[in-house]
Order: structure tokens, then C-alpha cells, then sequence
């Protein structure tokens, strides 16, 4: 994969990267390589290995940026962007309860300069690969 903000992982069912435009370091999207809108059309074999990332990055999230644990969010509603992915957004211990719960989206799509930097989103993204690219094989 040539996008380092991808580095996680780049094989196969699900590719996590770090979110465009995000102010919180870490936020990671999971997206589906399957054209499909809801985990209710995933396979009982393809189930077996959604579960199994999501705990994996959230545990990630937790070693590697000291996250006390990770929202996990499914939502899929906005134009263009119906198929299934998964948002994993790490919570810190510090951050002001004013940003914590759904209020966490109010830090996605943040204008330039407000966002981390891609240098900065491609340093976590590889900081969490060898952590996750053991667990995502399909």
C-alpha cells in the first residue's frame, strides 16, 4: 500500500488507517475491502475476523498512545461514505469530558491546521502496525 497513513495493515478483509481530518491523534477508521453496508452481510468467517481487529486496535490504542480505552463507533450514513466501516477513537484519560461520548465527532473533519498532520497520522499508523498485522490475516 502506497499511503503510509494505511501502514497498519495492507492485506486483505479490512484495512484500518488514521482518519483525515481528525484533531485526536490515533483515531483510526476500519474499512471494509467488501462492498457491503451493514456486519449483518459479513460471513460468519469474515465475523470471526472483524471481532478479533477491533479488540486487537483497541488494544493497540491503548499500549501505544496510553489510551484509557477506545470508542467504537458504526454509523455508515454519510454520502458516500454507506459501506461499512468502523471508527475506533482513542479516549485518553486527560480528555475534558466535554469531548468525551458522541461529542468526539466534533474533533473529525477539523479545517487544516487544526487537524494532525499526515506525518503525524503516518507515525502512529506505524508505530500501531506490528501490533495488528498478526491478527488480520483472512
Amino acid at each position: 500500500m502506497s499511503d503510509p497513513s494505511g501502514a497498519c495493515h495492507d492485506r486483505l478483509l479490512c484495512l484500518p488507517v488514521h482518519a483525515f481530518g481528525s484533531a485526536i491523534p490515533g483515531w483510526l477508521v476500519v474499512v471494509c475491502r467488501l462492498h457491503i453496508t451493514s456486519m449483518s452481510q459479513l460471513t460468519p468467517q469474515e465475523a470471526t475476523v472483524v471481532g478479533p481487529l477491533l479488540s486487537t486496535l483497541s488494544a493497540a490504542l491503548e499500549d501505544v498512545l496510553g489510551a484509557r480505552k477506545a470508542y467504537v463507533a458504526f454509523l455508515a450514513e454519510a454520502k458516500g461514505l454507506e459501506h461499512l466501516h468502523v471508527h475506533m477513537v482513542p479516549r485518553k484519560e486527560d480528555m475534558p469530558p466535554e469531548q468525551r461520548g458522541k461529542r468526539v465527532f466534533d474533533w473529525l473533519d477539523m479545517p487544516k491546521g487544526e487537524a494532525m498532520t499526515d506525518g503525524e497520522a503516518n507515525r502512529i499508523a506505524l508505530d500501531l502496525r506490528p501490533l495488528v498485522t498478526r491478527e488480520m490475516s483472512y
